[in-house]
């Protein structure tokens, strides 16, 4: 059970880098909000990518790809289902998983520390 508890928490830390990016330049209120639909979004991600067979405009079909590579997938952290049947979870998907979180929250942080150093406190 250690690897599924470690995926959650990436996905959790993910979840928190996203709130403390718009943090930097939101309201709380706007930034809960905020995070919460990306948290969203970003369980529902495989709808974005497959909206082309559903959807005929060209632009509304590119809106959708950009935010497919632009959101989080938090389905690759989704391995409760796997592990309430007794799979198991291999170790290279749990490393490229983990692999993706620590790429997302460091391009999140960099993204909210330029964003913060840009701020004028006066």
């Amino acid at each position: 059970l250690l690897v599924p508890i470690v995926l959650i928490l990436a996905q959790l830390t993910i979840v928190t880098a996203i709130a403390l990016l718009f943090s930097t330049f939101s309201s709380p209120l706007l930034s809960a909000l905020l995070t919460l639909g990306v948290w969203t979004a970003g369980h529902f991600n495989a709808d974005l990518r497959n909206l082309e067979t559903v959807i005929d405009s060209p632009a509304a079909v590119y809106a959708a790809r950009v935010l497919y590579y632009l959101l989080p997938n938090f389905a690759a952290f989704d391995v409760k289902a796997q592990v309430v049947h007794g799979e198991g979870v291999s170790l290279v998907q749990a490393g490229v998983t983990l692999l993706y979180a620590v790429a997302y929250v460091s391009a999140l942080l960099v993204a909210a520390v330029v964003i913060f150093r840009r701020r004028d406190f006066k």
